[in-house]
């Protein structure tokens, strides 16, 4: 039977024995010298339990006193001689699966209490009234308390004192009684110091002989972080990251909703700042996305009740303002946006000043989409914009033709650069001293395939707004000089003749135009001091620190510098006094009334006493009949440019101007 025995020859010797080994089960004679087996029993069992190391008593006698001394000792089985071998192998197989058995099951319950103690999960046991039975660390520690006596006592009813929610509990318990297991019941739970956590249980329900519901037990899980993430996410996904305020797609959302709804009288605005790429540009992109913090802070405090804000992106916003009394109560909600929006900015130590263009779309177009809404409250802005910006315009349907005839146009501009539909023409500029030409101004002209000759003021605001710009502009510049060129060499007593050149606001911001301006002079084999570059007022004090540095840039070219229409913007006089300039022209709008408006006159009397306080050359545009000229010739002005002597023309037909002496003045 594979069992390995040693045989002892009295009770002191096997309590000796025992002191060092500790055998599967003990065989023991009741008669024995010097001491019973009843009493070795005892005396072994004092050391080890009945269900740890088995004793079988063999005895001759077969009283039934006998076996109650002897299983009173402490004693598993009792068999009276003489003893079969087969029934004594039978007793021995019994009492060693017994104790195998006992082993096995003392195993699991160490490896359970292990698994319990140190399990990262809380793990309980709970009555459905709402009391724990039994608790592991991890859910102590989860809920906040010390210990697991404690949790007994204070908590007796989870329901109320552990849900936030204890209607949650009503359903857990429901769920819990129907189906006896529960999957991932997700519940807000209150620890021991009050705070809050999301929770997570997965239990089964534990029956007794009846049926009835002893308990419930399972596993619990802090799910607060993952909680956290999901709202994180959530909210990402609705809000815009930087400013706090929906995003485009929960805005669309939200308008779609109440379009549907179609039970109000509503309007969406479109919110677009004026000039907020100069700050971006010239600041940098922090001090940008600061100024975008402000403003959304500024338009959250003018939306009030269900009214809604968000930003789309860039400098768009869009608001959805519901339930006005009539269009007097929205406009001059409006009006108090537009205000708080041009009030001061201060970002890092400085002060900046911002508009906003906002364009309006009404509900009582029954509009069905949310995309249709917004299509037409951006026209509004964009039609707000070329207003001068700073106001609000209601969307009117022409405005959409407008917008439509606009795209064509933009399409056929690109066309028109690659199919030789643009020139250049070419407007003199006289010397009221010497009454001798000095130059040409170059100026784009647009021979459009149906629409005919088109006007600058036409398709050079398209051009900048898209940037074709760069690429129109950079053809001008170059064809120009090429004609200079061409011009200087065939009239020979016009050497020194200049052509002025316009390099647009979005030209100065190419990186490499300095280079490509060097290289067109250089390819072209002009004096670069004959090339006059003309930037408008407004343009340069935009951003008055980026301007000095490419002016001076511009001027290490040698080049000549002219500020163009000047008189209609803000320049101060430290500026005009550091800009690298030779010239300012005076804008035509003064000129055009010098002779019939003493406020003119006295403006340009004025800009030409500046500009020669400055050592500068003065050019006075817009010059349409004699008493004009003379006036500016009374006033000192140096030169002159305008229809009275010619409109601009083509290089062809300007040429009669480079074969005369003199003008008639």
């Amino acid at each position: 039977h594979n069992y390995s025995l040693h045989q002892l020859d009295s009770g002191i010797e096997a309590l000796e024995y025992l002191e060092q080994e500790k055998p599967d089960i003990i065989l023991l004679d009741v008669m024995m010298p010097h001491m019973s087996g009843y009493e070795v029993t005892k005396q072994i069992r004092k050391k080890w339990q009945a269900d740890e190391l088995p004793i079988i008593l063999l005895t001759a006698k077969d009283r039934v006193e006998d076996l109650v001394v002897g299983l009173e000792s402490g004693a598993n089985d009792y068999l009276t001689k003489p003893i079969s071998k087969d029934e004594l192998v039978a007793r021995i197989k019994t009492h060693l699966n017994i104790l195998q058995l006992k082993q096995a099951r003392l195993e699991a319950e160490q490896k359970y209490r292990n698994i319990f103690e140190n399990a990262i999960e809380g793990i309980f046991q709970c009555t459905l009234d709402g009391k724990y039975l039994s608790v592991n660390p991890a859910c102590i520690k989860m809920f906040g308390y010390k210990s697991a006596e404690q949790m007994y006592t204070e908590i007796t009813d989870i329901g109320q004192q552990l849900y936030f929610d204890p209607q949650k509990r009503l359903v857990f318990t429901k769920l819990l009684e129907s189906n006896s297991n529960v999957q991932d019941f997700e519940y807000q739970a209150r620890r021991k110091n009050g705070t809050i956590i999301w929770v997570k249980e997965t239990v089964h329900v534990v029956r007794d002989d009846k049926d009835e519901i002893k308990y419930y037990e399972g596993i619990v899980e802090n799910i607060t972080e993952r909680k956290q993430i999901e709202e994180k996410l959530r909210y990402d996904a609705t809000h815009d990251q930087l400013t706090g305020l929906l995003n485009r797609n929960s805005f669309t959302e939200s308008l779609t909703n109440t379009i549907i709804q179609n039970n109000m009288v509503f309007a969406v605005l479109f919110v677009d700042l004026d000039r907020f790429k100069i700050v971006n540009d010239s600041m940098g992109h922090l001090v940008g996305d600061r100024l975008l913090t402000d403003i959304a802070e500024r338009l959250s405090k003018e939306v009030t009740g269900d009214n809604i804000v968000a930003r789309f992106g860039g400098d768009e916003f869009a608001l959805i303002f519901k339930n006005f009394p009539d269009l007097k109560v929205l406009e001059q909600n409006i009006t108090n946006i537009l205000h708080k929006l041009s009030q001061p900015y201060v970002l890092e130590n400085e002060t900046f000043n911002t508009t906003a263009s906002i364009g309006i779309a009404l509900s009582n177009s029954k509009y069905k989409t949310a995309d249709e809404m917004l299509r037409d409250a951006d026209t509004a802005m964009y039609e707000a914009k070329t207003q001068g910006g700073n106001k609000s315009v209601i969307f009117q349907l022409e405005m959409r033709t407008k917008i439509v005839n606009m795209l064509k146009m933009e399409r056929d501009l690109r066309k028109a650069l690659e199919r030789d539909e643009l020139m250049v023409y070419y407007q003199p500029i006289i010397s009221l001293e010497t009454h001798k030409l000095i130059g040409f101004e170059a100026l784009v002209r647009w021979q459009h395939p149906q629409q005919g000759l088109i006007t600058p003021n036409s398709f050079i605001p398209l051009a900048e707004e898209t940037g074709l710009i760069n690429e129109l502009g950079l053809w001008v510049f170059e064809t120009a000089c090429l004609q200079l060129s061409n011009w200087q060499q065939q009239f020979t007593n016009h050497t020194k003749l200049g052509m002025n050149i316009n390099v647009s606001p979005v030209q100065l911001k190419q990186p490499n135009l300095i280079y490509k301006i060097q290289d067109i002079i250089s390819k072209n084999n002009i004096q670069p001091e004959t090339c006059r570059i003309e930037i408008t007022e407004n343009a340069m004090m935009q951003n008055p620190q980026t301007a000095l540095k490419i002016l001076k840039d511009l001027k290490d070219l040698n080049v000549m510098l002219y500020i163009d229409d000047f008189g209609t913007g803000y320049s101060s006089l430290s500026y005009l006094q550091q800009f690298p300039i030779d010239a300012l022209k005076i804008d035509k709008s003064f000129i055009q009334n010098i002779d019939a408006s003493s406020k003119s006159a006295q403006i340009v009397n004025a800009i030409i006493s500046l500009g020669k306080s400055f050592d500068l050359q003065i050019v006075a545009e817009g010059t349409e009949n004699k008493t004009q000229v003379a006036m500016l010739k009374n006033a000192n002005c140096h030169n002159v440019q305008g229809y009275f002597f010619s409109k601009p023309r083509d290089a062809k037909t300007i040429e009669e101007f480079l074969r005369m002496e003199k003008f008639d003045i």
